[in-house]
């Protein structure tokens, strides 16, 4: 049965999304990015980044599949009023894309891709005595932040880390764009927050969430990715006396890319 939010159903969105789907649905891609009509950069997972031409991706091709994606998610969204959307797509796969004056060639889009990857621990530089010290860590629910740079795996290590984790446990998510996976917790609460003021219609803030979470007896908070908007919230949610609190953190990356830093 196809699903319906706000006009906009799945059979349009897949419609919409196709000039870019027909990139992004190859497992190897693992981000897309435009950063001007038609023109874009593909990065592979073992050819590095490609560049293409697609002539169906003009600027009113992206506005338009940006005013759906926002009214499938029940956000804002308006090249001249609220010209940045953050959200996921249907594939899970994460959505950023800016539009306007505030982008030179008028579009500034990038999709990371969430194509089910799983890295072993080895591949992620965790060796069997850290990998001890972990899972230890994660069992008495010490508070975790994992720090790296972008795009360097800080949501997959998270994603590990929860894997620790017994299924009973009540785990409460916090997060703006929905990339944690709470499916195997059988008692969890996953929350979305508006990512900036008036960037969602009928959503709560990260200040009005944090107030939420403390009354829904969590066991364990996971927050995502701290940023200037949810940094004072988390920090809120810390000071209640939470354990077994995650979060990622991004920091200057050398040229190097270093792995993330528990």
């Amino acid at each position: 049965m196809e699903r319906k939010r706000g006009l906009v159903t799945d059979h349009v969105l897949a419609h919409l999304l196709k000039p870019l789907s027909s990139h992004y649905d190859d497992p190897q891609i693992v981000e897309l990015r435009m950063s001007a009509p038609c023109d874009l950069v593909l990065e592979h997972r073992s050819q590095g980044k490609i560049t293409t031409r697609d002539a169906d991706l003009t600027q009113h091709r992206v506005e338009q599949l940006c005013h759906a994606l926002a009214n499938y998610r029940g956000l804002a969204f308006d090249p001249e009023t609220a010209p940045k959307l953050s959200t996921l797509l249907p594939q899970g796969h994460r959505f950023e894309c800016a539009v306007g004056h505030s982008t030179a060639g008028g579009v500034s889009l990038a999709i990371r891709c969430n194509h089910h990857h799983r890295p072993s621990w080895t591949e992620m530089g965790i060796d069997a005595p850290l990998r001890s010290w972990l899972t230890k860590a994660m069992t008495e629910r010490q508070n975790i932040i994992v720090s790296g740079g972008t795009n360097t795996g800080k949501t997959t290590l998270l994603g590990r880390l929860m894997s620790i984790w017994p299924d009973s446990l009540r785990v409460v998510t916090v997060e703006d764009t929905p990339e944690l996976d709470t499916s195997r917790f059988f008692d969890a609460s996953s929350l979305l927050a508006a990512r900036d003021e008036g960037s969602g219609q009928k959503m709560l803030t990260y200040r009005q969430l944090a107030d939420h979470l403390r009354r829904i007896t969590p066991d364990a908070v996971v927050f995502g990715e701290i940023s200037t908007t949810n940094a004072l919230p988390a920090l809120d949610a810390l000071n209640s006396g939470i354990q077994g609190f995650l979060c990622t953190i991004t920091r200057r990356q050398s040229a190097t890319g270093p792995a993330p830093q528990v």
